[in-house]
């Protein structure tokens, strides 16, 4: 399963030469993927948004100026799980929700605690929605993040997360 996420990582990074020859991103296109992201957190794996979910990531892995990243110290046990619509919808969530936060935050960008808790919150409530509607989605590793949001140590898991990060560097869509 590991060796999948490792392939979709590499074919990601192929795409950054692509990312140099277009300039940075527009105000129309910033604001596309804005609702992009929202609709796809409020139904993360509608066949209706097949069309928006691959804009958008083709788009954050091709502007130069919107960087997301995935730190898999903190979502690798759900890279670990049986590939599945859900994972990967909720793999997907992760970094478009961290590119979500940089755009609306553009002075944290560089704030990697930041980025990825906005990343692990996002995913959250995009897998709270799909188990919304259908309960046989429920994932252990996710409930037991649902369990540190609720509970308060949330932060200190993403924090410990970034932490180990930055000794060995996050999977990153962009150079």
């Amino acid at each position: 399963m590991r060796t999948l996420a490792i392939g979709l990582i590499v074919a990601t990074l192929c795409t950054i030469a692509m990312a140099e020859s277009r300039g940075p991103s527009t105000p129309q296109e910033r604001k596309r993927a804005l609702q992009v992201i929202e609709k796809l957190e409020q139904d993360p794996m509608s066949p209706a948004l097949k069309e928006d979910r691959d804009w958008v990531f083709q788009w954050v892995k091709e502007v130069p100026d919107i960087h997301a990243q995935a730190c898999m110290s903190i979502v690798g046990p759900l890279m670990d799980e049986k590939l599945s619509p859900a994972r990967n919808a909720l793999t997907l969530q992760n970094i478009l929700a961290s590119a979500a936060f940089v755009m609306q935050h553009p002075e944290k960008s560089n704030d990697m605690f930041a980025v990825y808790l906005a990343g692990t919150q996002g995913m959250l409530r995009a897998y709270c929605n799909i188990v919304k509607v259908d309960p046989s989605k429920k994932d252990a590793f996710l409930e037991s993040l649902l369990k540190k949001q609720t509970d308060g140590t949330l932060e200190e898991f993403v924090r410990k997360g970034t932490e180990e990060c930055r000794l060995h560097p996050a999977t990153t869509l962009k150079p």
